[in-house]
């Protein structure tokens, strides 16, 4: 016992002088932070009554906000353009209103002479959905047997009542009390449709202007899909959401003790893990405090524990640590090279015998949800990774269910020959872990581990890269979850990627910058999130924000949504929403992050362009199939002709299960829609093989399948009027100079040259006519409006793969000019004619009447 209070001593000792080390440098970054203020001091932001950006349209309101740093400028108004206004105070609270559909410039007005902050492109769109579904479990809505009363009305967001708005509301108020009456008395009523499943809850009228359904529920959480009628009322229609409750209760365990806060060490980056299949639940670090949440932030909870054992609290009063992961039962913390649990029920701090070891070097969670997929036997997913310089170990989601050793943790692989472990992360098959192993001649390699068959498996994109690229700062990787395996690793600067089994790969960066530290101003990357949607965003140091679709290899810079010095970090939620926690004021608060109205923002007026218009599909998480059963899913994929895209079907295990799949296309204006159907079905006969048992084992298993368009990398699109040509197209000039046929025969399939494909030919003038007709109908012939005539044309085709015959015809067009009078001008002249000799009649009158009245006028004077 003596041994172990020397060594905490020890410790102790080492403890304050990193704590005066680490205060140091904090003062050095507060320095160069205050140093900053002047360039970047003060960001601004919108928001909108209800977290949904698809309720922006004309004539409703945008919330706009601006926040500075101490010191930094003054706003005085806003710069909107024309049919945009702003309401109210510009330093509070103003309100923007555009009438008219499309891209609005809006950018703040400051006192200070100079100042310019970056400036957005709100996209307001001429959308009829302007009513949202309000949905409540009422205080006397909770039944026996796990049977909950769900309460829906309809409000208008801009006629609702403070407490509809922050969902406080169990009654409608009285706008949205005669709404509802009038949408009902239209025929209108919600669907309800419960997390991973088919069935379908109708509300029933109540009569007091709000519906209710009885939902099954025994989580203490759910999310459920509320949908109507496509039925308008004053040609406006209502919005179908996502709406997620929680009645699990925060902690209110009495402290025996005195109770210690828990910070994030001095010198790291804020730290957000959310549970994947819980997303309502996180913990968010900063050097501030620990917050825990059970209800998408809401009502985030500081994080208290009680030290117990031979854990100390230091004369500041807290406890610092480098990483936390939320378990069902407890957290497990990271404090310098060692584990420690606190568990939900008592808050003790304390090292346990399932998680005692030293020399950690990391920990990571799953993040993908175990519950949707499959499970199998004998294989333990996990949920937890960590790693010593030597060894990987993996545990699962409550500690309280050791596993059968005793201890929490399993080890999974030790590191041999003198090489380290340099990270790991779980890969995007669930059996599957990915470890990152440096030997000691500083190579770099990375492994595939299975969980089932224990072996390992290389991957080649690091062959691609320097080493020296690879092994600045620590190394991060995170596996899309997708059928094949697909990820990123990323460093301080830098960022790669491999998709599709290493099949692609290569380095994520920003147009013109060698690295996203420089594109960042010198910051480096904090944190990667990849949402339900497959949006990349690559948050970095100093809170700028780069983003990217799933395969896409550039990124694009999108406005700065916080302030540089604000500890932050990104998260989104179980209704799919993103958002930016932060804990520059207190509480902690999670900003709304409209990101799609952001990246439209910032690809405005650049070179973009995405490769389809929608794309739809109707496949559940996972479906289980017997012999004999086949399953059938749709997808559709709509996208303009000269894109060139498809709808791609990839899955694993191949030989487990036969695909049909089969397509019909639909062409209208240019807007060309592919629908697929695909069926899945195990046709192998079992009544010939001679070991039933063994192919009855090799014919059972997991079928991962992705559908998606086949997008990957960036596509160069020419201009339009090029009817999508990549190179020169051919021409009659070009054709009659290198032919010695005549005209009828000079042109067809044996001479002809795809302008679709790039070679290695020149691109050519790229502005010259597109002289061959196609589906694209993006070339037509134009005829005389005045002159009528015939005209004999001989159309052959000369796609060498359409047909082996050589096809051609012969017709004639007739057009009919505007036809004009056969004595057009006759009437002019007469006209002109008619009323010159009227106006020489009126003047000879005029002077004929002068010289009477003056004759007469003389006799009157000598009479």
């Amino acid at each position: 016992m003596s041994n172990f209070k020397i060594k905490s001593m020890k410790t102790a000792s080492v403890f304050t002088g990193r704590c005066k080390m680490y205060r140091i440098l904090l003062a050095l970054a507060l320095l160069l932070i205050l140093q900053n203020l002047k360039i970047v001091g003060a960001v601004w932001r919108y928001g909108f009554i209800v977290e949904d950006e698809r309720l922006v349209s004309i004539n409703k309101v945008v919330i706009l906000s601006h926040s500075n740093e101490q010191g930094g400028p003054v706003i005085a108004g806003w710069s909107v353009p024309p049919g945009c206004t702003v309401q109210g105070d510009p330093t509070k609270v103003p309100l923007l209103t555009c009438a008219s559909e499309g891209y609005h410039r809006v950018a703040p007005l400051f006192k200070e002479e100079g100042y310019q902050e970056e400036e957005r492109y709100i996209y307001v769109s001429k959308s009829y959905f302007t009513f949202a579904w309000y949905a409540v479990i009422p205080f006397n809505g909770f039944l026996e047997g796990g049977r909950k009363i769900l309460r829906m009305w309809l409000i208008d967001p801009e006629q609702a009542e403070f407490s509809e708005i922050v969902k406080g509301s169990n009654y409608p108020s009285q706008h949205s009390y005669y709404l509802s009456i009038n949408f009902h008395n239209l025929g209108q009523f919600p669907i309800v449709t419960l997390p991973d499943s088919t069935q379908k809850i109708y509300g029933h009228f109540t009569g007091y202007g709000y519906w209710e359904a009885i939902i099954e529920w025994n989580q203490p959480y759910v999310t459920v899909d509320i949908s109507g009628q496509l039925i308008s009322f004053q040609h406006r229609f209502v919005l179908d959401s996502l709406h997620s409750f929680y009645w699990e209760p925060y902690e209110t365990f009495a402290f025996t003790s005195m109770p210690v806060p828990i910070k994030l060490a001095q010198g790291l980056m804020p730290v957000l893990n959310q549970d994947p299949c819980t997303p309502h639940r996180a913990v968010f670090l900063t050097q501030l405090a620990m917050t825990l949440t059970i209800d998408s932030f809401k009502d985030p909870r500081m994080v208290y524990v009680v030290p117990h054992g031979y854990i100390s609290v230091p004369p500041w009063g807290f406890l610092e640590v480098s990483d936390a992961i939320l378990l069902d039962d407890g957290i497990i913390f990271l404090m310098y090279d060692m584990l420690l649990w606190r568990s939900h029920r008592d808050k003790v701090l304390q090292i346990r015998p399932e998680i005692f070891f030293t020399g950690v070097r990391g920990m990571v969670q799953r993040t993908t949800c175990l519950a949707d997929h499959p499970s199998q036997e004998g294989v333990d997913y996990g949920k937890v990774l960590v790693w010593t310089d030597d060894t990987v170990y993996i545990g699962g989601s409550r500690f309280t269910s050791p596993h059968s050793d005793g201890k929490y943790f399993k080890r999974l692989a030790r590191s041999r020959m003198g090489g380290s472990f340099r990270t790991v992360a779980f890969g995007s098959d669930p059996n599957k872990i990915a470890i990152l192993i440096m030997d000691s001649y500083y190579m770099v390699y990375l492994y595939m581990f299975n969980l089932k068959t224990l072996e390992f498996t290389p991957k080649h994109l690091l062959s691609k890269i320097a080493p020296d690229q690879i092994l600045r700062g620590h190394i991060r990787m995170r596996f899309y979850e997708s059928s094949k395996e697909s990820f990123l690793m990323w460093n301080e600067t830098m960022m790669w990627y491999s998709f599709r089994d290493d099949s692609i790969s290569g380095t994520l960066s920003l147009p013109g910058f060698r690295d996203l530290s420089t594109a960042a101003g010198r910051s480096w990357i904090h944190e990667v999130v990849i949402d339900q949607n497959w949006n990349l965003l690559v948050k970095m140091s100093n809170n700028v924000v780069f983003f990217c679709k799933y395969g896409v290899t550039k990124l694009v810079r999108l406005a700065r949504w916080i302030l540089p010095s604000s500890p932050a970090s990104l998260y989104s939620n179980a209704n799919k929403l993103s958002f930016v926690v932060s804990h520059q004021d207190r509480p902690v608060k999670a900003y709304y992050y409209p990101l799609h109205l952001e990246t439209l923002s910032a690809m405005f007026g650049g070179d973009y362009s995405c490769a389809y218009v929608t794309f739809k599909h109707n496949m559940k998480k996972y479906y289980y199939l017997d012999k004999g059963q086949e399953n059938a899913f749709w997808a559709q994929l709509v996208y303009f002709e000269w894109k060139g895209v498809t709808i791609q079907v990839l899955r694993s295990n191949k030989a487990l299960l036969d695909f049909d799949l089969s397509r019909d296309f639909e062409l209208v204006h240019q807007v060309f829609t592919m629908n697929m159907t695909i069926k899945a079905t195990q046709k192998k006969d079992f009544t010939s093989e001679p070991n039933y048992d063994l192919e009855m084992s090799l014919s059972q298993g997991i079928v991962r399948v992705e559908v998606m368009p086949n997008l990957i990398g960036n596509k160069c699109e020419l201009p339009r009027n090029r009817a999508g040509c990549l190179r020169d197209a051919q021409t009659w000039d070009s054709i009659l100079k290198t032919t010695r046929y005549p005209v009828e025969q000079a042109w067809g399939p044996g001479i002809y040259k795809s302008c679709f494909v790039l070679d290695d030919a020149t691109l050519g003038d790229m502005n010259r006519p597109y002289e061959i007709m196609n589906r694209s109908f993006s070339n037509s012939l134009t005829f005389s409006k005045e002159d009528s005539a015939h005209y004999i044309f001989t159309a052959r085709i000369v796609d060498p793969n359409y047909s082996f015959c050589d096809l051609r015809a012969t017709f004639a067009v007739q057009t009919f000019g505007i036809s004009k009078p056969k004595y057009e001008y006759l009437i002019l002249y007469v006209t002109l004619s008619f009323t010159f000799i009227c106006l020489s009649i009126l003047g000879y009158a005029y002077f004929k009447y002068v010289q009477i009245f003056r004759d007469l006028q003389e006799k009157k004077k000598h009479s």
